[in-house]
């Protein structure tokens, strides 16, 4: 579906300011974009909109990048064709299927990626994804 291999994309300005600007360390940095990259390149093999809930880590990932609304943009164009956009919701259901849905499609992006995830109940269990807030990453179409 996409454009660009998500390994072509440069994030070094996002991963420095990881660590320059919001304080992470970089082994932090350097997990957070590993992560972000498995999540956003099993969406170039799927249809938009499938819901992806995004670990702690890689959300302060995605929060970088999105804060350059210019880049981001570019970033969503390049690797998901013109007029789609990586969406960040903030507001996701938390518990249920939908929420239960949500982990699957990242356990199975970073099984992809060749990365173990625990399930749903362990992952909020051992303080990767929150079992009251966090929020969802999908990719759509820019609105008219």
């Amino acid at each position: 579906m996409g454009h660009t291999n998500v390994t072509e994309i440069d994030l070094s300005r996002y991963e420095s300011a990881m660590v320059s600007r919001f304080g992470h360390t970089e082994t932090d940095r350097d997990e957070a974009f590993l992560q972000v990259k498995a999540i956003l390149s099993d969406a170039q093999t799927h249809e938009h909109g499938r819901r992806y809930a995004v670990p702690k880590l890689a959300d302060a990932a995605l929060h970088a990048i999105l804060l350059d609304t210019r880049g981001a943009l570019k970033i969503g164009a390049d690797l998901y064709g013109a007029g789609n956009a990586i969406i960040h919701d903030p507001f996701p259901a938390t518990s249920g299927p939908e929420a239960e849905a949500a982990w699957e499609n990242t356990r199975m992006a970073f099984a992809a990626a060749g990365h173990h995830l625990p399930d749903h109940e362990e992952a909020i269990a051992v303080g990767l994804l929150s079992a009251n807030d966090g929020c969802w990453l999908l990719i759509q179409p820019l609105a008219a």
